[in-house]
């Protein structure tokens, strides 16, 4: 049976879209596949590691309705092999997908499309937000460093979305490092909060654009959507605690500096060089100075001396390096203002604005 005859490129595209949820040697085959649907002119792609889905939409006038699961990386390999500008045909024969394109010709097997263990989105719906593309891809941009790897705390392995009357909130945090990023809004519905796998959250960075283009974000209690430019993403969410972010970011900074945030990241860099990502560099900071010093087990050492703004007390503390650079690089902004509390941690901040905040505990050097 022909399900289609199309450009190359608009085949290739929507796969491209879902195969971030593919996993190549999963323990389930069928998770491994993607699933073809062809309805009233309309394509759905979707895959899915059964926790987290994408599903991306195209329109084919005149293609003829089908189901069709298939091995996603095969079908991906296939097409990108054949010319960009060549036509490609699939067509479905019994238990084989057939791809043709000129000359060239290749059978996949296929899978029973009503075993694939497709996500259905909760009806329920508790909370809902929106947002443009560029302010949701901003704020995952300014709190993904923060997320947790391989911590056996599993709800520390995202980030925490939290939706308040007037505020959308994106926090995440390992325990060592916190940033917060906050966006007001006007909303109506229940508050709401969901932890979202740190999978979805690198994946959503890679799929947003930076556009003005809407996003509807749809939370209930055990679920999460993301719909924006035909492609819907849903992942069910983290169970846990996560921690009282609030109580982190208010405590009291007395000791503060701006210094534009360019600069410190090129001293930081140059002083790593002596230093692994998981070392500290040494923070002594005096009146109008700041000294980054870094110092490894051969002795080898380095420093940068940068005039600031600064007449508090004097600081001398250690902080992990690789947070520090995470915090600039998601702060997205010409100056940076740090603050030091009564415990040393450091606050990273944008000055004169109040939606971004990173924290990062000290550690002895």
């Amino acid at each position: 049976m022909s399900l289609i005859e199309a450009n190359r490129n608009f085949l290739l595209a929507p796969l491209q879209v879902a195969i971030g949820m593919v996993e190549a040697r999963h323990v389930a085959p069928i998770l491994s596949c993607a699933l073809i649907e062809i309805e009233a002119g309309k394509m759905a792609v979707t895959a899915t590691d059964g926790v987290m889905q994408t599903t991306i939409e195209a329109d084919v006038p005149g293609a003829k309705d089908a189901r069709v699961t298939v091995l996603a990386c095969k079908l991906i390999d296939i097409l990108r092999v054949i010319q960009t500008d060549a036509t490609v045909a699939l067509d479905l024969q019994g238990a084989r997908l057939r791809i043709v394109s000129g000359d060239s010709k290749f059978s996949l097997q296929t899978m029973p499309a009503e075993d694939f263990p497709k996500m259905v989105t909760a009806t329920e719906t508790a909370s809902e937000v929106r947002l443009t593309e560029r302010q949701l891809k901003q704020m995952f941009a300014r709190t993904q460093a923060a997320m947790a790897v391989h911590d056996v705390r599993y709800h520390l392995r995202g980030a925490l979305l939290s939706l308040r009357p007037d505020l959308f909130v994106i926090a995440a945090t390992d325990g060592y490092q916190l940033a917060v990023a906050k966006l007001p809004i006007d909303v109506s519905t229940p508050p709401m909060a969901a932890i979202l796998p740190r999978k979805a959250v690198l994946e959503l960075f890679r799929l947003l654009a930076d556009s003005d283009d809407p996003v509807v974000v749809k939370m209930s209690p055990k679920m999460v959507s993301f719909g924006f430019s035909r492609i819907n993403v849903v992942a069910n969410v983290l169970d846990g605690q996560f921690p009282d972010f609030d109580r982190i970011i208010q405590a009291n900074c007395k000791n503060h500096f701006c210094i534009e945030r360019r600069r410190l990241q090129m001293a930081l860099a140059r002083v790593a060089v002596l230093v692994s990502t998981l070392s500290g560099v040494r923070w002594r900071l005096a009146e109008e100075c700041l000294h980054v010093e870094a110092r490894n087990d051969a002795a080898e050492e380095a420093q940068e001396t940068l005039p600031v703004a600064y007449a508090g007390e004097e600081i001398d503390l250690g902080y992990n390096v690789n947070y520090v650079q995470g915090a600039l690089t998601g702060a997205q902004s010409e100056d940076v203002e740090l603050a030091f509390s009564d415990k040393g941690a450091m606050h990273v901040t944008i000055p004169g604005r109040d939606d971004f905040t990173h924290v990062i505990m000290t550690m002895k050097i």
